[in-house]
């Protein structure tokens, strides 16, 4: 397994331990610093930042300050869409569970935005055969919306607009 993708997993899931939660709106000190690695202003949504920002960590421990995150490469990292596109030109987006690993990206298509607009991590498959995989994600609720209150892991099942990215390249 890849060791950059582990790392990142077990940064997010401290997050979710720590019960990072918001203050007001997509706002807050720990929100802050994700929107700050995904170049993004404090009260807008944070999923993708916090993505990067867990990535960014995990880069750092592994690398020291040599080597950058491969998200560091995605434009417009606080835009969900980037990560699709960029990662679908290199044939990176996996839409079959069975090839899932943990530290895998999710990411779910939102109808009313027309676009993919949620992403997190893929924290394990909980049932191939039932399509339920459990995440470790920013900017969700106990409900799964893609505009919550903090950071959680939850158990989700993979719909037709959901697709998973091998984005680590290690």
């Amino acid at each position: 397994m890849s060791s950059l993708r582990l790392k990142t997993l077990a940064i997010a899931r401290l997050e979710v331990e720590n019960k990072i939660r918001e203050v007001g709106q997509n706002k807050g000190p720990r929100i802050a610093e994700y929107q700050k690695e995904g170049n993004t202003a404090p009260g807008q949504p944070y999923c993708a930042s916090f993505v990067n920002w867990c990535a960014a960590a995990a880069a750092k421990i592994l690398y020291g300050d040599k080597n950058k995150s491969p998200l560091e490469k995605v434009p417009n990292q606080a835009y969900v869409q980037s990560y699709v596109d960029h990662f679908r030109i290199r044939g990176k987006i996996i839409k079959d569970i069975r090839q899932v690993k943990p530290g895998m990206l999710f990411a779910l298509y939102i109808p009313y935005k027309h676009r993919y607009g949620h992403i997190g991590l893929v924290d394990s498959i909980l049932s191939v055969l039932d399509k339920e995989y459990k995440t470790a994600e920013g900017n969700t609720s106990d409900s799964g919306t893609d505009e919550g209150e903090g950071v959680m892991s939850l158990n989700r099942i993979q719909g037709v607009g959901t697709i998973f990215i091998d984005w680590s390249g290690d």
